[in-house]
C-alpha cells in the first residue's frame, strides 16, 4: 500500500502504522479462527496445550532474539 502525504517523513510514519495495523489484524483473524479447533476439547486438553505453548514461548525468550512489538518504539 503506498500513502501519499504532502510531508514525507509523515507518509513513513503512516504507512508504517497501517503496516503494522494490518499485521495484527491478520494475527487477530488466525487466533479466532483457531477456536474452531478448541471446539469438543475438555479443560485438560486446553491446559496441556497452554503448557506446551508456555514452554515453547519460554525457549524462545531464552534462545531467540527479540521479536514483534516493544515498548520503546
Amino acid at each position: 500500500m503506498i500513502v501519499q502525504e504532502p510531508r514525507v517523513n509523515r507518509a513513513a510514519e503512516v504507512s508504517e502504522v497501517i503496516s503494522k495495523t494490518k499485521q495484527q489484524n491478520h494475527w487477530l483473524r488466525q487466533v479466532f479462527c483457531s477456536m474452531d479447533d478448541w471446539y469438543g476439547m475438555t479443560m485438560a486438553d486446553i491446559r496441556a496445550i497452554e503448557d506446551r505453548t508456555k514452554e515453547e514461548l519460554e525457549r524462545l525468550r531464552r534462545e531467540g532474539e527479540v521479536r514483534g512489538m516493544r515498548a520503546d518504539e
